[in-house]
């Protein structure tokens, strides 16, 4: 299996977050969430899209802190948008939860860790959500050394999962991706424990990989 390049889907994704920004009015409502590390510091933001206006809140901080400090929009947003143009993007799959196999401790200084959930309803649209784990680089040569490393942590051939998946609409989960969110959410669980505390205080900041698809 060929692990999937996610340098296209991130600059769709970005146009759409766009969008909600840009043009509230097309929106029913939305909730965009991003989580950036990057060397040992983390940046989050979130926006959220409800009769037509939208609120946008800031945080940045160290990884290993307790909360992470409000942020004006300057320095955090600057972040956010520069992992969205980093040339070389990949993205991990379920299996990085059932492993003792941090991003945040394992990737290289040169990496960006990025999470993003977006959930999204359109004018007359139906609503539609995707939840994804990326790693970003600057240049190829630092992407492919990671790559050999986490390889088997990463999407293969677009194959995702029922916690990091790809936009899909949120009434069609069927039960067979609830059954299979209850297993995992027991493994990520026990995964959480075993963690390193610098990855779960991240991780519950970022908002939460326990929650279904079609949760806010």
């Amino acid at each position: 299996m060929t692990i999937t390049p996610y340098t296209h889907y991130v600059r769709n994704l970005k146009t759409t977050i766009d969008q909600v920004r840009d043009k509230p009015a097309l929106f029913e409502r939305a909730t965009i969430k991003v989580a950036i590390c990057r060397n040992g510091y983390a940046y989050r933001s979130t926006d959220r899209l409800q009769q037509r206006s939208l609120v946008s809140e800031y945080r940045i901080g160290p990884v290993h802190s307790e909360a992470l400090n409000p942020d004006d929009g300057t320095v955090g947003r600057e972040e956010i948008e520069n992992f969205f143009r980093l040339p070389e993007i990949y993205a991990y799959s379920d299996l990085v939860l059932t492993f003792d196999r941090s991003p945040l401790m394992n990737a290289h200084w040169d990496a960006t860790i990025g999470l993003v959930d977006a959930d999204i309803i359109s004018i007359g649209g139906a609503p539609v959500r995707q939840r994804m784990l990326f790693i970003g680089f600057t240049d190829p040569v630092h992407a492919e050394f990671a790559l050999q490393v986490d390889q088997a942590l990463l999407v293969h051939d677009h194959r995702t999962g029922s916690q990091f998946f790809e936009w899909t609409d949120n009434n069609g989960q069927s039960s067979t991706v609830a059954a299979a969110d209850a297993n995992l959410n027991t493994a990520t669980a026990k995964s959480e424990r075993r963690w390193s505390p610098l990855w779960s205080k991240w991780w519950r900041a970022g908002f939460g990989a326990r929650q279904q698809r079609g949760s806010l």
